[in-house]
């Protein structure tokens, strides 16, 4: 009931979610639901009703007050393991070739010497 009430204060389930901090909210479904949200603002997803798009702007008018960066609204309502394994992806660098690596610093040493030569 309290949920309830709060959707009602304020005006509307989507207002709640957007509105709600973490903290406050306490539901992994709605944070869920909150990052979606904000990112569908951010990317200003043309797929909203792509026949109007006088609706469509309607629509991101509406909630432009929580509209924030796409970088961050990918990290909203992330569990610690979530952001770790997202940070981990983000981070990651595949491995070079050790012959790669000495390839190319022979082609560098072999211009250089070729240039001295001239």
């Amino acid at each position: 009931m309290r949920t309830l009430d709060l959707i009602d204060e304020a005006y509307g389930f989507d207002f709640y979610i957007l509105k709600t901090p973490k903290a406050d909210m306490c539901s992994k479904l709605g944070m869920d639901l909150k990052r979606t949200m904000l990112l569908r603002l951010a990317r200003r997803d043309p797929k909203l009703y792509p026949d109007d798009p006088a609706r469509r702007e309607a629509i991101y008018n509406k909630y432009q007050e929580f509209v924030i960066p796409e970088e961050e609204a990918e990290w909203v309502g992330l569990s610690l393991e979530e952001a770790i394994e997202k940070q981990r992806l983000l981070e990651k660098k595949d491995p070079v070739p050790l012959f790669k690596v000495y390839a190319e610093e022979l082609v560098n040493q072999l211009k250089e010497r070729a240039l001295q030569k001239q």
